[in-house]
């Protein structure tokens, strides 16, 4: 289940405003991103799930014999991804557009941002749930 899709459902179910519409199309990502020339980079957290063999000390048949079984583990991994701005639309939850060098001055440092979830511009009824001054990809 997209957790940030439950979150938003949260924050706008029972005391929704009622002029605010559905939201409809892909929902989008909340992604800390900082610019590095001209991509947009994310470094994130992940848990991953490997294999590895582990070797074992069993008593069979009255004997102690090695024994080589593969365990499942989970580790964390810092995961880095670079998306590039090339045909990028930036604007604000608020509706206002921005150039392309104006957001990426914005994203000198570590900054949330709402990013398209599927390359088209977020519906305005996704958008309501943020504070307008919220950068949008």
């Amino acid at each position: 289940m997209n957790y940030q899709l439950v979150a938003f459902i949260l924050a706008v179910s029972s005391d929704a405003d009622p002029a605010v519409k559905m939201p409809t199309g892909i929902s989008p990502t909340l992604v800390v991103v900082q610019a590095k020339g001209t991509n947009l980079v994310s470094e994130q957290m992940v848990t991953a799930t490997k294999s590895v063999p582990v070797t074992e000390e069993m008593v069979v048949d009255g004997k102690t014999v090695k024994r080589t079984t593969i365990k499942r583990i989970t580790e964390q991994r810092k995961v880095s991804n670079s998306y590039s701005t090339d045909g990028a639309t930036f604007q604000t939850a608020g509706g206002r557009k921005l150039e392309k060098e104006e957001a990426l001055k914005k994203l000198t440092s570590p900054t949330l941002v709402v990013m398209s979830g599927d390359g088209q511009p977020v519906d305005e009824g996704f958008l309501a749930a943020f504070k307008p001054g919220t950068l949008v990809v």
